[in-house]
């Protein structure tokens, strides 16, 4: 998403957009969450599969989170199929 958005109002724009929002958190969650977006390489290839499970590995402190949210979602269409385990490389 940050690659698309760079493509239509360019890098520096997004850079500011991302360093304002830092800036603007009010909770330390909020501040994390656009720090860890400002360290994505959008120029970079990215092997889908390993990459999202790089990224689950570092999202294992919100494990118990990222649960009750799907809890939350069961009977969303969207959501139905998705699995924990899967996600955080548990059922290999």
């Amino acid at each position: 998403m940050v690659g698309t958005a760079e493509t239509l109002f360019g890098a520096e724009a997004v850079n500011r957009f991302k360093d304002r929002k830092i800036a603007e958190a009010l909770k330390a969650e909020d501040a994390a969450d656009w720090l860890f977006i400002q360290g994505v390489v959008t120029t970079a290839s990215y092997h889908l599969v390993r990459e999202s499970r790089m990224f689950f590995q570092r999202l294992t402190p919100y494990r118990s989170e990222f649960e009750q949210l799907l809890r939350e979602v069961r009977d969303d269409p969207d959501f139905k199929d998705i699995r924990v385990d899967d996600l955080f490389g548990d059922s290999d």
